[in-house]
């Protein structure tokens, strides 16, 4: 099994996207593929995947948002969709082999592999049938780890994401008030879902805390160790830069520690 992979047809397409639709939410969204890329290889090195791994890994992680950055230039077939929706995919990449643009050497296998763990890449938890290949949830675990990684290294400026990507006031953020005026701090859902290793839903952040607290849920069900390693540093800068009040800094900080008690201690 030999994959080759080309990279150059790869980064010319994200390249002339950006140039024809150049956009802040265009310029994050192809730096943070190439982000998730970099962490990909991280992670194959570090659990010693061989070439065939690794190529996989490598494209999988090149193309995870491709049909987001279709979205934000306005070329998507339906905006509508989802950008891991298997539709979506089949739609842009494999229903019309628009994929062997970008890999030559792929099997009908390991394209299931790679339209997989795209599909999974966003949600809550892997949702594969028990008796699922091993190499299938493997690469949804490894993209999964490097998404997250590389939107981790965006956390470390909480006050930059909360003002421009959430729309909070500095006021706002300072009180961690929510835009309503009607919960101040921690929401009392958000933190019971975290408290029992649950990720947050969009829906349920109401204030900038929440938003924070929902940070900090990523880390649950990450697989490899130097994901979590990475991962857990930046949350330690996360939560030393927040600009809420003592006391709410505080419930976030202990929610850090419950983390670090749960993934770390309970792992020795």
């Amino acid at each position: 099994m030999y994959i080759t992979i080309n990279e150059a047809n790869i980064l010319e397409h994200y390249s002339k996207q950006a140039a024809e639709h150049p956009s802040q939410k265009m310029t994050l969204r192809v730096s943070h593929i190439k982000d998730v890329v970099r962490h990909g290889d991280h992670i194959a090195e570090s659990i010693g995947l061989d070439s065939y791994g690794k190529a996989i890994m490598k494209i999988t992680t090149y193309l995870h948002d491709y049909y987001q950055v279709l979205q934000i230039a306005g070329g998507a077939p339906d905006p509508h969709l989802h950008h891991s929706d298997p539709e979506a995919l089949e739609r842009v990449l494999f229903g019309n082999n628009q994929i062997d643009l970008y890999a030559s050497g792929l099997s009908s296998y390991d394209k299931l592999i790679i339209k997989t763990a795209i599909a999974q890449h966003a949600k809550f938890a892997v949702e594969l049938p028990e008796d699922a290949d091993s190499s299938l949830r493997l690469f949804c675990d490894l993209l999964r780890d490097a998404d997250k990684s590389a939107i981790y290294e965006l956390i470390k400026e909480p006050v930059y994401v909360l003002r421009n990507d959430w729309g909070f006031s500095d006021e706002q953020i300072e009180r961690s008030l929510s835009k309503d005026h009607t919960a101040e701090g921690v929401s009392e859902k958000v933190l019971a879902d975290f408290m029992s290793c649950n990720c947050i839903l969009n829906a349920d952040i109401k204030t900038p805390a929440d938003w924070a607290i929902s940070q900090l849920g990523y880390l649950w069900n990450v697989r490899t160790e130097v994901a979590l390693r990475s991962m857990l540093q930046n949350a330690a800068v996360l939560v030393d830069n927040l600009p809420f009040p003592p006391a709410v800094t505080n419930t976030v900080r202990n929610c850090y520690y419950h983390a670090l008690s749960e993934l770390v201690l309970t792992r020795k």
